[in-house]
């Protein structure tokens, strides 16, 4: 029963530009009531691409490879928050110790104590959780369980030196070795997270937080009904820049999806007060798609409209319309989108 339930499922926004003393640069915006159509490549039958996307101007603004980093680093303002890739399928076990030269082996991996990050996208649900008091380091030694398709060694030991404004410092290394590698991961305000690949070092898979608005990728999605079980998917995330002060941070970039919405063509500007907007980053996530084992292909809910809330505080409806292109290849998602206002 539990293959069947997953069957059908498998497979698969505001910005200040300046402070208030400086003058504003002023933001060219698609009219609003012209549609647009859009159609994007996630790189291949396997999907290996991320896509980030700016609905202000309609367009593509960077392309990376998903795989291409590890873990991402929050702003102190966040409460220096880390995040794992959960499209490399990567999980987090705490070893209570903090002399990473003697950490040398790693629980089962069924033991319920490896941790993953929550598809939401909160900082109080991620997998390292707190880590820190207030960027001073507890110490402690983390395992960390990889894809041994994308590193040699399935098990990695990392520990968190300090942070500030500035910087993360780390040291890591293959589990079994008691050599370690210290590395220095810059915080550009600029960016959303300062990145790190445990292969390449300090690496920028995303482009500048201002500058985007949803990102087609993949993602690891927890099935709450089925004990937490936890599957890869091919979706939409929200930029998850944020606005304020600590402890009082809006998410910049909103969505809603609302079983009252009608279909594309009749949602107006109206229906934007009448629902409720999310600052979950996976809103509008991977189920918009059905997959057929009869067909083997995926089925897109075109009849479901979201509502996004850009950066700059413009509202726009989206819905999708295919996940082919033209010959018949998967990974390749069109969408329409209007600014309602």
């Amino acid at each position: 029963m539990r293959l069947n339930r997953l069957g059908c499922f498998l497979l698969v926004l505001t910005v200040f530009l300046t402070s208030c003393e400086k003058e504003e640069t002023p933001i060219a915006l698609p009219p609003r009531g012209e549609a647009k159509i859009e159609q994007i490549s996630m790189g291949g039958p396997s999907y290996p691409d991320q896509v980030f996307y700016d609905l202000e101007n309609q367009k593509v603004v960077s392309i990376s490879v998903i795989n291409s980093w590890d873990l991402a680093f929050g702003s102190s303002v966040e409460g220096y928050p880390i995040f794992v890739n959960g499209a490399k399928d990567l999980y987090v076990y705490n070893t209570g110790q903090t002399d990473i030269t003697q950490v040398t082996t790693a629980p089962d991996y069924n033991d319920k104590k490896w941790k993953y990050d929550a598809a939401e996208g909160m900082t109080d649900s991620t997998a390292f959780g707190q880590w820190s008091d207030n960027g001073i380091s507890k110490g402690v030694v983390y395992v960390l369980k990889v894809n041994p398709a994308h590193n040699k060694d399935t098990f990695r030991k990392m520990k968190i030196i300090t942070a500030d404004d500035t910087h993360y410092e780390v040291m890591f290394g293959d589990l079994r070795s008691k050599e370690v590698t210290k590395v220095t991961i810059p915080i550009d305000a600029a960016y959303n997270f300062g990145y790190l690949s445990f292969n390449d070092g300090v690496v920028k898979p995303e482009p500048p937080k201002n500058d985007w608005d949803i990102v087609f990728t993949r993602y690891r999605y927890i099935y709450r009904e089925l004990d937490n079980f936890p599957y890869l998917v091919n979706g939409v995330l929200l930029n998850p820049a944020k606005e304020g002060s600590f402890g009082d941070l809006k998410a910049k970039i909103q969505a809603a999806r609302d079983s009252t919405l009608p279909p594309f063509q009749e949602v107006t500007a109206d229906y934007v007060t009448k629902v409720k907007f999310s600052p979950y980053r996976d809103v509008i996530g991977w189920d918009w798609k059905v997959y057929s084992f009869d067909t083997q292909k995926y089925t897109v809910k075109k009849d479901r409209t979201y509502l996004i809330q850009s950066r700059n505080k413009q509202f726009f409806k989206f819905h999708f319309l295919d996940f082919y292109n033209n010959a018949g290849e998967g990974g390749n998602p069109s969408f329409e989108f209007d600014r309602l206002r």
